[in-house]
């Protein structure tokens, strides 16, 4: 879903995404205050809001959504002079494809876990497939006149993504697009 919402508007308006995020982000937390102070724990509010609560959401607070939505937003915001698609889709993608992929394909075929983990070598490898396969669908769908033709770049942030993914603890809805967007920092998919 969060492809779908937000790769147009990245590459045809990124200044109206920013201002959509910020707002989004800005509804996410003022709806959870009014909920923590203003609601009882036997609430309808309280009882939605509980259906999103994951293992890593700890105390009264309801934060994956949040953590989702800033995940997806900061590499947009990072990238701010020169217009790097790969960078600032990498938050996006990371989330929405890689993990998503990594998730679907290791729930449904993986057998083989990573050594001490609940993650799977299939789930991993099939993140990477998705991420580079999607990456490259939308570097080419913003520069048309210049496709990318090295996806090297891509596999390798991928293969970083996919390890930080299976090896955290951590809530990898905020992590794991930091990472991504720091592989893409570190590996870029253009030469300049």
């Amino acid at each position: 879903m969060a492809v779908i919402m937000f790769i147009p508007p990245l590459i045809h308006d990124v200044d109206w995404l920013r201002f959509g995020l910020a707002m989004a982000a800005c509804v996410f937390i003022l709806s959870e205050t009014f909920r923590l102070f203003c609601c009882s724990a036997d609430s309808h509010l309280t009882r939605v809001m509980n259906t999103f609560r994951n293992g890593l959401d700890s105390g009264n607070a309801v934060l994956s959504h949040l953590w989702l939505l800033l995940g997806c937003a900061i590499p947009v915001f990072a990238v701010r002079d020169t217009w790097e698609p790969s960078a600032a889709a990498s938050g996006i993608l990371s989330l929405g494809i890689l993990d998503s992929a990594a998730a679907i394909f290791g729930m449904g075929f993986g057998k083989t876990r990573w050594p001490g983990r609940e993650k799977t070598i299939m789930g991993s490898f099939s993140g990477i497939l998705a991420y580079v396969a999607v990456q490259y669908l939308v570097f080419s769908l913003h520069s048309l006149r210049n496709p990318a033709t090295n996806i090297v770049p891509w596999f390798i942030q991928g293969v970083i993504c996919a390890a930080w993914e299976a090896i955290s603890d951590q809530n990898d809805n905020i992590t794991l697009p930091l990472v991504a967007y720091i592989s893409c920092a570190l590996i870029p998919a253009v030469d300049s």
